[in-house]
């Protein structure tokens, strides 16, 4: 891995960033398009099934983000307000859209506010899956705007609820953007 950083020294920054930038799409594209819940976590049967019956809606908010990011984020706001409040598993998967919205419009700092609800909704059921998820969308963030050390967080907090969730596969996008810190700093060692 070490060697392979040293030869992407060359690398200018702009390719750095279109890089990064195509990193950050692929890490949301993953996180917010997947429907598997974590059967082991606390998420009931009807959230499931609810959840289950507007994934439909889900996937057209999510083909939206990609194509009118706007358009998206209003159709999720107005979901939001609809659905049940015992239902934090699909708040947690419109936060997200919202959330990823932004991103695409580079609106960072509204980004980061709808994740961080995400999140902490995330966190009061204890689905470790979509915890881990929203880290590894914070710290690609963190790690855009140069955040390091927060981006540093938010990737190891991922890697730790993956391990919690029991999805070894999905460790490897956070593994790979810790390198892209080290990178960012040109600390190849």
């Amino acid at each position: 891995m070490i060697s392979v950083l040293k030869h992407l020294s060359y690398i200018n920054l702009k390719s750095q960033r279109l890089l990064c930038l195509l990193l950050l799409f692929v890490v949301l594209f993953q996180s917010c398009n997947n429907t598997e819940l974590q059967k082991k976590e606390n998420i009931s049967t009807n959230q499931t099934e609810e959840l289950t019956t507007t994934d439909n809606l889900f996937e057209d908010i999510h083909k939206d983000i990609y194509e009118n990011p706007s358009r998206a984020r209003a159709r999720a706001l107005h979901l939001l307000d609809s659905i049940r409040t015992d239902n934090p598993a699909a708040k947690i998967k419109l936060l997200k859209h919202i959330g990823s919205s932004y991103v695409f419009e580079t609106n960072y700092s509204e980004a980061i506010t709808y994740y961080n609800r995400a999140l902490s909704t995330a966190n009061e059921i204890g689905y470790y899956f979509e915890i881990a998820n929203i880290n590894n969308n914070l710290g690609v963030i963190y790690n855009e705007i140069g955040s390091y050390k927060k981006a540093y967080i938010h990737f190891i907090d991922a890697l730790n609820n993956y391990d919690l969730a029991k999805n070894q596969d999905k460790k490897i996008g956070s593994l790979n953007n810790i390198g892209l810190i080290y990178l960012n700093l040109k600390n190849f060692e």
